[in-house]
């Protein structure tokens, strides 16, 4: 079944060697046999072979047979190859190994296990290359494609066995044990492969099960025990695949093609724009029907660093990967989310998810927002300890960053003994609040209702018991760097010498007011020292560049 699937109608390849001509034959071999063992034999004759050489080239294939060497013996009760040697253009393969009972492979009346150990080398393999005759891939275009630029180098592999061939026979069935003792390599689009160990069971039903399932991936470990199966209860039930996965250490931007090295020139301003749409991206993959319990004890992404990640996960057909539970630790809190990452237009991969962020430090989280492509970091303006539920919808990059020019987010927010740190709306009334300290204010409890569309930061007005006294926030900001604040200060805040000194600024301002305004907010001031006025005076502040505020008084008419 394996091979109609993987191999073209050999209908349209038959005539390609109608015409074939082998030059350049060279071989050297010779057979060790008793006549009395070339007959009455049920699979194999007993012989040695023995072929030192054997070269030949065809006209219509690409590559010449360079080297085939090979030690044989063969009998009904045992097939060893010590070893087969084969060297085809750039590709080499070296077997060793022994087959105990390969008669059973054709008896059908015989219920003998064949038994089996392997040894493979290979320093490099194409498939793509090796499957080709006169310009035509012998391998079905959606394989074909998959192993473009795909490489086997340096594979090393040792593993043994038995099946029933008798079960194959009568029932179709495979059912059979397999040891992989171990398995390395190297794959271009992936990190080198190593250590790896484990048994599959084919069993009588058509299920695989991988057990004890090992291996390390570049950086990366895992392991895991996996069910598959083909049976029609288990494709209606949606769990073609299951079972649990794990790993001491994931390096997801390893193993996705990341480079973090792009992504650290972008950061330190350099003018390198990180193209977050070109590396792996696992949407080309065909997905299973699969359900999985994963657990990793620590993992990274890009510039976060998680701890004790656990979730369970299932797959589609459609390429859609749904999170049913989620929750791991990161910058002192638990984050917990759950929802749906659909991949099914590849060049269009979104996410929906509901997140809950419990006493997450803020101080350790980075935010790293994408303008149509040009990363820029937005300041950490705010520190303290953030608990919050978010339900967002987002349009990804291959490499899982979210776009943030395409994101719609509502946010239910609450900040535990924070700190306003170096915020630039706060800089711009220096003047009129005099000799305060506006690097660090502190305030007690920040609660508010955000809210993210398409790259613009809606801030709601709320209220702050700070280190200056009450204040009131309302504002806005969008990926240009573009933002808008209204706030507004208790009038016992706004010294007098301050006053005088910004009043005719403001008056001169293309956003002036009147002088009659002018006189009643200073009236309003003076009296407030005097403990007669209890309110407030409200500032706008708008910045195109994210620095030098155009600030006036009164109200904004965009954070109506």
């Amino acid at each position: 079944l394996f091979a109609a699937n993987f191999i073209n109608d050999t209908a349209k390849i038959k005539p390609l060697w109608h015409n074939e001509v082998v030059r350049n034959l060279v071989f050297d071999f010779d057979i060790n046999a008793k006549s009395s063992k070339l007959k009455n034999f049920i699979l194999l004759p007993e012989a040695d072979i023995y072929c030192r050489k054997l070269n030949f080239s065809l006209d219509n294939y690409p590559h010449p047979l360079q080297a085939f060497y090979a030690k044989m013996q063969l009998s009904d009760n045992l097939l060893s190859l010590d070893p087969l040697t084969i060297k085809i253009g750039d590709n080499d393969l070296s077997v060793k190994g022994h087959v105990f009972k390969p008669y059973a492979l054709v008896d059908s009346t015989s219920n003998s296990r064949v038994v089996f150990d392997l040894h493979l080398e290979s320093n490099s393999f194409n498939a793509k290359e090796l499957l080709k005759y006169k310009h035509v891939s012998l391998i079905s275009p959606g394989v074909d494609s998959l192993l473009d630029s795909e490489l086997l180098s340096k594979v090393i592999f040792d593993g043994n066995g038995h099946f029933y061939p008798n079960s194959l026979m009568k029932t179709g069935t495979f059912v059979g044990e397999f040891d992989i003792l171990q398995l390395q390599g190297k794959f271009n689009q992936f990190p080198a492969l190593g250590k790896t160990k484990g048994k599959i069971v084919f069993e009588k039903n058509g299920t695989v099960r991988l057990r004890n399932f090992k291996t390390q991936l570049g950086k990366s470990d895992f392991y895991g025990d996996l069910y598959f199966s083909q049976s029609e209860e288990d494709i209606e039930k949606n769990t073609t695949i299951k079972g649990n996965l794990g790993g001491k250490f994931w390096d997801i931007d390893e193993l996705n093609g990341f480079n973090s090295q792009d992504n650290a020139s972008a950061k330190n301003g350099n003018n390198t724009t990180v193209d977050h749409d070109a590396g792996f991206n696992i949407f080309e993959l065909p997905f299973p029907i699969a359900r999985l319990d994963v657990h990793v004890e620590k993992l990274i992404y890009h510039k976060y660093k998680l701890s004790n990640i656990n979730f369970r996960a299932r797959t589609d057909k459609e390429h859609r990967i749904h999170l049913d539970t989620c929750g791991f630790y990161a910058a002192d809190g638990y984050i917990g989310l759950k929802g749906v990452v659909d991949g099914n237009d590849k060049s269009n991969i979104f996410a929906k998810l509901s997140l809950d962020l419990v006493h997450v430090n803020l101080n350790q989280m980075f935010y790293k927002l994408d303008n149509f492509g040009q990363d820029f970091l937005i300041q950490d303006n705010v520190s303290g300890f953030l608990t919050a539920h978010v339900n967002c919808r987002a349009k990804l990059h291959t490499d899982m960053t979210i776009d943030m020019s395409d994101m719609n987010a509502d946010m239910d927010v609450k900040v535990e003994n924070g700190f306003l740190k170096n915020f630039a709306p706060m800089h711009a009334m220096a003047e009129f609040l005099g000799n305060k300290n506006f690097d660090n204010i502190k305030f007690g409890l920040m609660e508010n209702k955000l809210n993210f569309r398409n790259g613009r930061l809606n801030i709601p007005q709320m209220q702050l018991n700070s280190s200056l006294g009450y204040i009131k926030l309302a504002g806005m900001q969008n990926m240009t760097e573009y933002m808008e604040y209204e706030i507004q200060v208790p009038l016992s805040l706004v010294r007098q010498a301050g006053w005088n000194m910004v009043k005719s600024k403001l008056l001169r301002s293309k956003s002036k007011s009147s002088e009659k305004e002018m006189q009643d907010v200073e009236q309003e001031i003076i009296s407030s020292q005097s403990g007669v006025v209890k309110g407030y005076l409200t500032f706008t502040m708008v910045s195109v560049a994210g620095s030098d505020f155009d600030v006036k008084i009164g109200k904004s008419n965009k954070l109506k």
